[in-house]
């Protein structure tokens, strides 16, 4: 399945993660969702147990899920946070 998606509206919420959210080991966390940097921070990355999502340099993307109903979920997440902060 080719999923499409809005990488501004993945940036607003990983502000508002940023902002928002409590500092982890290697991030913030809001909601469940982690959000984070690569090394060289070109990289940015959503994540929950289930769920990986990166953004990498030039607006490319890669989620990495083993079933569907996951990345609904993890899709739904990231709406809230939009909505709630």
């Amino acid at each position: 399945m080719k999923n499409q998606l809005d990488i501004l509206f993945v940036l607003k919420v990983m502000d508002k993660i940023r902002k928002s959210g409590i500092k982890s080991e290697k991030g913030y966390v809001l909601e469940g969702i982690e959000a984070g940097t690569g090394y060289d921070e070109y990289t940015v990355y959503l994540a929950t147990p289930q769920v990986t999502l990166h953004i990498f340099f030039h607006n490319k993307y890669q989620f990495e899920y083993q079933k569907e109903e996951h990345f609904k979920g993890f899709m739904k997440s990231l709406e809230l946070i939009n909505r709630n902060y």
